[in-house]
């Protein structure tokens, strides 16, 4: 099972690091997103949560998909 989610944050780094611990999990920085973190699980599950700083939004991309990152 993979479950990925992305939420907001005050304080982005606080709320990795205590989901972490509710996922038994690793905090991380999350190099795509200035000032995000992200918990990932530590059971194989594939489980994430991506947690941004607040009143950040994402925005559909512009281009074509990368063929070489295609999965499948």
């Amino acid at each position: 099972m993979i479950a990925h989610v992305s939420i907001p944050a005050r304080d982005p780094r606080a709320t990795t690091v205590l989901l972490a611990l509710f996922i038994d999990g690793l905090a991380f920085e999350f190099p795509v997103v200035p000032g995000a973190w992200i918990a990932i699980a530590r059971d194989g599950s594939g489980t994430a949560i991506e947690v941004y700083p607040d009143g950040m939004a994402h925005h559909a991309g512009v281009g074509q998909p990368d063929p070489a990152a295609a999965v499948g």
